[in-house]
């Protein structure tokens, strides 16, 4: 029988929320000096912003999605609005104003869509600043070629403590992967996210 597309949507969903899940607990449990910055990076369509939105819910983390058009400036305003503050003064004021909250809150800030930061060294030195000058721990979410265009800005690639590759979605799947995943009745509404993690590794191998 032939799962609704919804369904294993959800399913993949999930599958990619428990995997960027581990990896911020990590990052947030780490030990002084380790890295604490995290890059989830996938092909569109695997689930990464919903997967990332909602561990902002579970974390209280800061979310922010990056936009082309944004410059230095506008990306400290949108973090420090998420943040509930007022912005106030100059680049380095704003600055100093999110990295003061990163560290006093000790909550990640998630930036998704990071790839339009890799347009401008600019953008890109701006978010190790706001690591370097918080020593919290940041999650950047981008496509799949993240990781080989990082290794531009040696110093910013060397922060990176957890790499997290986007599972694919069931639907990209082979049908005897999408099969062994899918829930045998739509009523069931309960998954186990380490058993369903242990199918959807198994599966991606295969895509």
């Amino acid at each position: 029988m032939t799962q609704p597309q919804s369904l294993v949507n959800r399913v993949a969903n999930i599958s990619n929320l428990d995997l960027v899940a581990v990896a911020a607990e990590k990052l947030l449990s780490r030990v002084d000096g380790l890295p604490g910055i995290g890059v989830m990076y996938g092909e569109a369509g695997r689930g990464k912003t919903i997967a990332c939105s909602a561990l902002a819910n579970q974390t209280r983390g800061y979310y922010v999605q990056m936009r082309s058009a944004w410059s230095r400036k506008t990306l400290l305003e949108k973090i420090l609005f998420e943040m509930g503050i007022k912005p106030a003064g100059t680049i380095p004021n704003l600055l100093d104003q999110v990295c003061e909250q990163i560290a006093a809150s000790r909550r990640p800030l998630i930036v998704d869509e990071f790839d339009f930061c890799l347009r401008s060294d600019g953008l890109v030195e701006l978010v190790r600043d706001i690591y370097e000058g918080s020593q919290g721990t940041l999650l950047l979410v981008g496509e799949e070629t993240i990781p080989q265009k990082l290794k531009r800005w040696e110093r910013f690639h060397s922060r990176v403590m957890a790499w997290i590759p986007a599972l694919p979605s069931a639907w990209m799947m082979p049908a005897s992967c999408r099969r062994s995943i899918a829930p045998k009745s739509t009523s069931q509404k309960t998954f186990w996210p380490a058993w369903l993690s242990c199918r959807m590794v198994r599966c991606a191998a295969y895509a």
